[in-house]
């Protein structure tokens, strides 16, 4: 059965209001000429380019037949193979290789249009500033895709906070939430995001305790002041065998979050079965992946207690050392 993306439980504060458009943030373009074109399905679409600072762009239904807006560029698609985290949004979420030509490097994602937030990228920050996400994760690398967007960075164990993954998935989280439009890599969900990277340290079989996501939540919270932080997102997904007392220490962790007005998402795991800690801590909202069609991803964790899907196969993003495709 099909999982609906991007669908979050009631009362959730996150996201736009439902009242509020989401063109109601994004600046209408002035002078703009347009002419119509066919597609390689045959269907029609309308080009229209814009004069700066507004953003070329194309009108076209969707395969839900509803009518979305996305940039002119129409470079060839980037995929990325299965994540443990869709998203973002995350996606969430490889390396080395020339950086893409103008041709390949894609304004608009596959996770784009499953959200229908094409004009994201191009929406300036909030009059009272952008809010952060504090990832936990694997470290993050500085390159030309989060030199902009990442504020600050730790290791729980005091030494680099840089990504210590060989598939660099911290740096790939981060350039899926907010890599900038600059013609190397990829185009994130929204380059206004600010990320503060917290690296956790993996055991021998790539798992994290319930401790060390413990000491990563504290962490976030210390420094949210300064960060302005919003989110905590757990993006490794599965943890170590645990037992009752540090999932007790986890959930009191989870609720000073919430009571500080942070959410705590963790990626509901690569189990294809029911999500795994810390998704499943009281208090966390589980993310799970889906694909264009709305369809669970083969990999991901299912089940009633997934309380977010998002897209998280078929990704379009880039490598991490080179921002080649």
């Amino acid at each position: 059965m099909g999982a609906p993306l991007l669908r979050a439980p009631a009362g959730l504060p996150l996201g736009r209001p439902a009242n509020k458009p989401a063109s109601a943030t994004a600046a209408a373009p002035p002078e703009v000429d347009c002419s119509i074109d066919r597609d390689i399905r045959g269907r029609s679409s309308t080009q229209c380019t814009a004069t700066a600072p507004a953003v070329a762009c194309s009108i076209v239904p969707d395969m839900r037949a509803q009518s979305i807006t996305r940039p002119a560029t129409r470079p060839t698609r980037r995929r990325t193979a299965a994540a443990s985290l869709a998203a973002t949004f995350a996606t969430l979420l490889a390396l080395t290789g020339a950086p893409p030509s103008a041709a390949e490097y894609k304004t608009t994602t596959a996770q784009a249009l499953a959200a229908h937030a094409e004009w994201l990228p191009y929406a300036p920050p909030p009059d009272n500033g952008a809010a952060a996400v504090c990832l936990v994760d694997t470290g993050v690398d500085i390159n030309p895709d989060t030199a902009s967007t990442v504020v600050d960075r730790i290791a729980l164990d005091g030494g680099d906070p840089g990504d210590q993954s060989p598939s660099k998935h911290g740096t790939q989280m981060a350039m899926i939430m907010g890599a900038p439009i600059n013609n190397w890599g990829m185009v994130g969900a929204w380059p206004g995001v600010r990320i503060d990277s917290v690296r956790l340290t993996l055991s021998a079989s790539g798992a994290v305790s319930l401790a060390q996501y413990r000491s990563a939540i504290q962490r976030c919270l210390d420094r949210s002041t300064s960060t302005n932080a919003k989110v905590i997102l757990l993006a490794l997904g599965e943890a170590e065998a645990s037992d009752e007392d540090k999932r007790r220490a986890l959930a009191d962790s989870v609720k000073r979050a919430q009571q500080l007005g942070i959410a705590v998402l963790a990626a509901a795991g690569n189990t294809s079965a029911a999500p795994a800690e810390p998704a499943t801590i009281d208090g966390v909202l589980s993310v799970g992946a889906g694909d264009l069609s709305g369809k669970t991803c083969p990999f991901s964790a299912r089940g009633a207690s997934v309380g977010l899907w998002s897209l998280g196969c078929g990704l379009d993003a880039a490598r991490a050392d080179s921002g080649a495709p």
